[in-house]
């Protein structure tokens, strides 16, 4: 056997469509899958999207460490739960070393991709692990080449693409994780009872799971409001951050995630018909969203340059604690429209 690679296999680019700078997913790499994963077996985005919500967490116990601040992924229901309702199955199967190839491609032959957890400690092209740090992360396994000895995979190394991986690399991000657990590796399929789950949604389709998404979000107006008020912790404690060799890092992951909010809000805007047509009609709403990318590029950028130049000065600082405090703001007059537009529907 020469191998196998799945045809019409691509990776979900409508991040790189909107943000062509942006390298990263949507949200994480598990829901970027998601959306790989719906492209592949022709099911529809929509409630992909409608179920995941973001919340701010600052944690001052981890501001020598990491995780110390974040914009939360959350989400209303587990993604098993929602492959299921998508009409897409998963298995989870046991794999040892030594069949590590063949039971890629014993896979891929029935037309099912792989998700496999890697260790990015040995992955080429990890600026922040690659012989720094270790780092589980799942990759979307699509073909194999016994020829070439290399696996196909769709991952975020430099942007979130399609990637050729030679079987040695590979085998090494794999071996220590093979080792330590049996049920190593899950395989995706297309459930035949579930196939009237198509791409194709009518509209009372769309207005069941808008209606759906919109008791869920209102259900977390609390949660979400509230944690506005970590930025502002984030913002008292900026003097202290700064100095985390992460914080760069940090910060990408909340433009990154904010970005992802952006194109939620954008691509549903096609499906705000009926009840939401008053949510579609509102450009304020990614104005503003806009407004707190920009910002939080810009507080990326005077982070970068004070630390490549080793200036944390208190001027410095109060400029980065400033535009914390107008992001915080921003999130605020963002959420107030959001919300007086959703609690109208009820």
């Amino acid at each position: 056997m020469q191998g196998y690679i799945l045809e019409n296999f691509k990776a979900f680019n409508g991040m790189k469509k909107m943000f062509p700078k942006n390298r990263h997913p949507f949200m994480n790499c598990k829901y970027n899958t998601l959306l790989t994963l719906a492209i592949y077996f022709g099911k529809n985005e929509l409630p992909i999207l409608n179920n995941v919500f973001n919340t701010y967490k600052f944690d001052i116990d981890k501001v020598q460490s990491t995780d110390y601040f974040k914009l939360e992924v959350n989400e209303f229901r587990n993604k098993d739960d929602l492959l299921v309702s998508l009409g897409i199955n998963k298995k989870t199967k046991s794999i040892y070393k030594d069949n590590l190839f063949k039971e890629i491609a014993s896979s891929l032959l029935k037309g099912n991709p792989i998700s496999i957890k890697i260790d990015l400690f040995h992955q080429h092209g990890r600026e922040f692990y690659f012989h720094r740090k270790h780092g589980i992360h799942p990759v979307i396994v699509y073909g194999i080449d016994f020829v070439s000895e290399e696996v196909f995979i769709i991952d975020d190394i430099t942007e979130y693409k399609e990637y050729r991986v030679p079987f040695a690399e590979f085998y090494l991000c794999c071996k220590d994780l093979i080792a330590n657990n049996s049920k190593f590796y899950i395989e995706y399929e297309s459930a035949s009872t579930l196939q009237d789950n198509s791409n194709s949604l009518d509209q009372n389709d769309i207005n069941k799971i808008n209606i759906e998404y919109v008791n869920n979000i209102i259900s977390k107006q609390f949660d979400i409001e509230s944690s506005l008020e970590h930025i502002q912790h984030f913002s008292q404690n900026y003097s202290c951050v700064i100095k985390n060799e992460d914080i760069l890092e940090t910060l990408s992951s909340t433009i990154y995630r904010k970005c992802s909010q952006k194109y939620k809000l954008v691509t549903l805007k096609q499906y705000n018909t009926g009840v939401l047509e008053d949510l579609r009609q509102n450009n304020e709403i990614v104005t503003t969203i806009d407004q707190i990318i920009y910002d939080w590029s810009l507080l990326r950028n005077l982070t970068a340059k004070a630390i490549f130049s080793e200036n944390y000065n208190p001027k410095v600082i109060d400029k980065c604690k400033e535009l914390i405090n107008r992001i915080y703001n921003k999130e605020k007059e963002f959420n107030n429209i959001y919300y007086s537009i959703l609690n109208n529907l009820k």
